[in-house]
């Protein structure tokens, strides 16, 4: 499993920084999935295991600076890995956000409003997500 890169650690601990001001749940950092199930295991950034939800920080989109290459998530083998992973959780009935470092910094509250709600429609057994957020 690669390291995080020092920018991805920063963007998750944006996450957790919006998480806490804006009181979403306790959370687990990088929870581990599928192993039992497939054979395989990955890493979510943050889960709510119990409701099946979690987090993903999608940094390493563009090309570093001096460089003409995609970041890892848009280069084929790193699309291709991300897209077996979440398929994989998405069989196994995670819902996963992908979230970008612009979509911290300029929606947070939206996000934290989205994710709390399908938390807690989780938890009661209701994962019909509507669309119908009141609180955005």
């Amino acid at each position: 499993m690669a390291k995080a890169s020092k920018k991805q650690a920063d963007y998750e601990a944006e996450f957790a920084y919006i998480a806490r001001v804006m009181d979403l749940p306790p959370y687990e950092r990088q929870h581990r999935f599928a192993r039992e199930r497939v054979g395989r295991q990955w890493r979510l950034d943050f889960a709510w295991p119990d409701a099946k939800v979690a987090v993903e920080i999608d940094g390493g989109l563009w090309p570093k600076k001096g460089e003409n290459k995609p970041g890892r998530h848009l280069r084929p083998k790193g699309f291709q890995e991300d897209c077996v992973k979440l398929n994989t959780a998405a069989w196994m009935g995670w819902l996963v956000f992908r979230l970008t470092p612009e979509m911290l910094r300029h929606e947070p509250e939206t996000w934290a409003v989205l994710i709390n709600e399908t938390i807690e429609r989780r938890r009661k057994g209701r994962g019909d997500g509507d669309g119908q957020s009141e609180a955005v």
